[in-house]
């Protein structure tokens, strides 16, 4: 249901999406210095649509970098126009690799 919701937007190949948490967290209160820190949010795409309507499943990593918890409240925005990257530095996780 949801990729024929998202396939009606015509959006560019690969989908997108900005993943925020749900509610809005204590955290973002102005700090000493006046600014609210910035929100925990993640991009990611899409492996499939094949979750329950209203549920989708994200790895470990990306609950832990959203501050958030297995069931919590995650909002999706659908995202147009994200700029490719230029470059990337890889490096391996071990020597070993």
């Amino acid at each position: 249901e949801l990729f024929r919701a998202v396939s009606r937007l015509r959006l560019p190949l690969p989908f997108l999406f900005k993943l925020s948490k749900g509610t809005k967290p204590a955290h973002a209160m102005p700090t000493r210095t006046g600014k609210a820190p910035p929100p925990f949010e993640q991009y990611c795409g899409v492996m499939e649509f094949s979750a329950d309507k209203g549920k989708c499943f994200l790895p470990k990593w990306m609950l832990r970098n959203l501050r958030t918890r297995e069931g919590g409240s995650i909002v999706l925005t659908s995202q147009r126009g994200v700029k490719k990257g230029q470059w990337a530095k890889l490096q391996p996780h071990t020597m070993a690799f």
